[in-house]
């Protein structure tokens, strides 16, 4: 059995002695943690932290220092964000993306319990999915709205001047009599005979964004009306 006797180091010559340095304390023995004295009855050595309510710098760059706990003793830990235990993304917002991503994940709800109540405007929310892992999306129009009325004949135009800001729906209606006035509709390039048909007091309408132009032309006259949703 090894004891303190047995153990001989020369502190004072340290590289000469060719011999092991070591203290040896009994295990049994009380340890005061956070100003309380507790008694540890099992063998084995105790780490212990240095509580840091600030989370502040306590050294410097390179020097050793003890683990650190806050005011409750949840260790320290820093996780993507330095002097914090907060993970975020390495980009702010409107800047260019680099790095890797963060997965994320949704709670589940199913049913009537998708109404949720108590939240406020700019609240913090979880992201909703249903039993089937599927994301819940709300794409109901609540941004704006514009209506406008234009007449298209024989040559194609647009069928808006300018899109409606964050558009997502579209509503073309005829309101034209007479087959000879049926409007088509298309992109860049489109003519009666590759446009898509919309029959003299008819309507369609598209889920389109923005940055999606649509083009009108008709063989005769045609009287349309145009809803844009956002």
């Amino acid at each position: 059995m090894l004891s303190k006797e047995r153990l001989i180091f020369d502190a004072s010559a340290v590289s000469d002695s060719d011999l092991v340095g070591a203290y040896i304390q009994d295990s049994d023995t009380s340890y005061t943690i956070s100003g309380i004295t507790s008694q540890v009855s099992d063998k084995g050595n105790l780490i212990i932290a240095r509580r840091n309510d600030a989370g502040g710098a306590l050294s410097a760059d390179g020097d050793y220092i003890p683990l650190t706990t806050d005011s409750s003793g949840s260790l320290r830990v820093s996780v993507g964000s330095s002097g914090t235990s907060v993970v975020t993304g390495n980009v702010a917002d409107s800047s260019a993306d680099s790095g890797n991503p963060i997965k994320i994940g949704a709670r589940a709800v199913v049913g009537a319990g998708l109404v949720e109540t108590g939240i406020a405007d700019n609240d913090r929310t979880d992201a909703i999915s249903d039993s089937y892992r599927r994301l819940w999306v709300n794409n109901s129009c609540d941004i704006g709205v514009a209506n406008a009325a234009i007449t298209i004949s024989g040559v194609a135009i647009a069928l808006v001047s300018s899109a409606l800001s964050g558009r997502n729906r579209i509503l073309i209606q005829n309101i034209s009599n007479g087959a000879s006035n049926s409007l088509y509709v298309g992109g860049a390039g489109v003519t009666t005979g590759n446009g898509i048909r919309i029959s003299a007091g008819a309507a369609l309408s598209f889920e389109v964004g923005e940055h999606i132009s649509l083009l009108g032309i008709s063989g005769g006259t045609a009287s349309v009306r145009i809803l844009e949703l956002a």
